[in-house]
C-alpha cells in the first residue's frame, strides 16, 4: 500500500483547493459557457462603449492630416474633426440603410451592408471611390 500524506487545509490552502474538481471541466465542450461566470467562476468584463468616437484618437487624425499635407495642426481641430467625422458617417449608414430597404424583396430581407453598397451611396453623394467598377 502506497503512502498518501494528508493534506491539511488551514496551512496548504492553495494545495487543497486544486483537489477539488470545478463542474465545469467535467462538461463537455459544446456545454461550456463563454465565459460569463458559470459556476461561480471568475465574471468576464465585457467593455462598455460610452463614446466610440473617441476611437479616432489623435494620431489617427495627425497620420490622415500629414497624408493629405498638413504641416500643422491646431489642439481644438480634434473635437471639431471628430464632430464632422460622426456627422458624415451617420449620414452614409442613413444612406445605407434606405439602401437596404430598398432592395428588400418581401421573402427576402437584406441585413449585410456590402462593399458594392458603400461605393454606391457614396458614388451618389458625388465622392466617387477609385478601383471600384461602376455597376
Amino acid at each position: 500500500m502506497a503512502y498518501t500524506p494528508k493534506i491539511a487545509s488551514n496551512n496548504h490552502s492553495c494545495l487543497a483547493s486544486h483537489s477539488k474538481k470545478s463542474p465545469l471541466f467535467n462538461m463537455p465542450v459544446a456545454h461550456r459557457s463563454q465565459g460569463l461566470g458559470v459556476y461561480g467562476l471568475a465574471h468576464r468584463r465585457r467593455k462598455v462603449l460610452r463614446e466610440s468616437i473617441k476611437g479616432i484618437t489623435k494620431p489617427a487624425i495627425r497620420r490622415l492630416a500629414r497624408r493629405g499635407g498638413v504641416v500643422r495642426i491646431s489642439g481644438l481641430i480634434y473635437d471639431e474633426i471628430r464632430k464632422v467625422t460622426r456627422q458624415r458617417l451617420a449620414d452614409i449608414i442613413q444612406r445605407l440603410v434606405f439602401v437596404l430597404e430598398s432592395s428588400s424583396t418581401p421573402r427576402y430581407e437584406r441585413k449585410t451592408v456590402t462593399t458594392r453598397d458603400v461605393v454606391f451611396v457614396l458614388n451618389q453623394m458625388g465622392i466617387p471611390v477609385y478601383g471600384f467598377a461602376p455597376n
